[in-house]
């Protein structure tokens, strides 16, 4: 156990889509929140959202319901599309704010 409160987690999205970490991440973040001082939102190597956004917002239910007040960054590669991409950010984003706003 490492007990010193100037070591904080990133915890990225990517990450536990891939892992399969969803389930479990509300009860981790019932008893680890305060541990958390930054959040990535992505999805397994950094490939855009597209238009299903269900998972980035259960994930952002899930962290605001937990209590997570911290920022959060949007990660997605440029795929040669950057128009594209853009759009889809703001898709993400709006999607997130949205979510995040009515918890």
């Amino acid at each position: 156990t490492l007990n010193n409160s100037n070591v904080l987690l990133t915890l990225d999205l990517g990450a536990v889509i891939s892992t399969g970490f969803m389930p479990k991440l509300k009860h981790f973040l019932e008893s680890h929140i305060q541990l958390i001082n930054h959040v990535h939102l992505s999805n397994p190597n950094l490939r855009p959202f597209g238009n299903d956004l269900s998972t980035l917002i259960e994930f952002a239910n899930t962290l605001r319901k937990g209590g997570y007040s911290n920022y959060c960054s949007l990660e997605q590669v440029n795929e040669g599309n950057e128009p594209e991409l853009i759009d889809q950010i703001i898709l993400a984003h709006n999607s997130f704010t949205q979510a995040t706003a009515t918890v």
